[in-house]
């Protein structure tokens, strides 16, 4: 019950879909990713290119820790917490490191 009212009186939920909503758009725009899917902050990324492990080492050497589970595949699950800074910051990383990759 604790967590329920956490969860309530911290606006977590509201927090959680604005910051996600941001993500997907975001993601969405990014020359080499073909779609992006998801609720709340659970998001599935496609590459159009078979470099998703590569990606994911690039972000990690840039800061941020996501997930590869197929080569063309990337998984999000940041904390609920997460700031929308951080979101933006997240945004910068993984499209650069896209790009690094990609050469594109």
């Amino acid at each position: 019950m604790a967590i329920l009212w956490l969860l309530q009186q911290e606006k977590i939920l509201k927090h959680v879909d604005e910051v996600g909503e941001f993500l997907l758009a975001e993601l969405a725009l990014i020359p080499g990713v073909t779609e992006v899917r998801g609720a709340g902050l659970l998001i599935g990324l496609t590459l159009e290119k078979p470099v998703a492990k590569a990606v994911t080492k690039k972000c990690q050497e840039k800061g941020a820790l996501i997930n590869a589970p197929g080569e063309s595949t990337i998984r999000l699950a940041p904390a609920l917490n997460v700031s929308m800074k951080q979101a933006q910051k997240f945004v910068a990383i993984f499209s650069q490191a896209l790009k690094e990759v990609t050469h594109v």
